[in-house]
């Protein structure tokens, strides 16, 4: 999977985070969601869903039911995921 640049979007906030989410999709596709989260501190944060599974059989299967972006922006803004050096 390759992410185009037209397929990402940047949000500022105005405690001074950013956000920067984006979609990939295989030719199958299945999608990975994913959202980099840049704190006012200077940590940051990834968090990624993927609707891909696999079979009994091996075979990579789509799934239904992935957060989407805005859940996952939410989930990596979440103040108890703040890591401290």
């Amino acid at each position: 999977m390759a992410l185009d640049q037209r397929d990402c979007t940047v949000r500022r906030y105005p405690d001074g985070a950013a956000t920067i989410t984006g979609i990939l999709v295989d030719p199958g596709g299945r999608a990975s969601r994913w959202v980099l989260v840049q704190r006012a501190e200077g940590t940051s944060v990834s968090v990624r869903v993927d609707n891909i599974s696999v079979s009994a059989d091996g075979r990579p299967e789509t799934t239904a039911g992935t957060l989407t972006l805005d859940q996952l922006v939410a989930i990596g803004r979440s103040a108890g995921l703040t890591l401290y050096p």
